[in-house]
């Protein structure tokens, strides 16, 4: 899924093991994945608005990038222009 840039399946397939109904598992995966991209979406926002003139590109987990509290939902939000980048064939 990661090779075909498809983020939803990506999402999806990382997360159907995950106990919605699991509290202790819930409150892990958002300190893990929701709080931590809050951060990072905003040390990436900050980084880009103190250097406007510069091009940056920011690496993480693939999990970060995908799903309904991404970073690159959050930055997209913030009205910056997010693109995935891929290896040459």
């Amino acid at each position: 899924y990661y090779l075909l840039g498809d983020e939803k399946k990506i999402y999806d397939y990382m997360m159907q093991d995950q106990d919605p109904n699991d509290k202790l598992e819930a409150k892990f995966m958002k300190a893990l994945l929701d709080d931590r991209n809050v951060v990072m979406a905003e040390r990436c926002a900050k980084m880009m608005k103190e250097n406007p003139d510069k091009i940056q590109v920011f690496a993480f987990g693939t999990l970060h990038f995908v799903g309904p509290v991404s970073v690159n939902k959050m930055l997209t939000e913030k009205g910056f222009k997010v693109t995935r980048l891929t290896a040459p064939e």
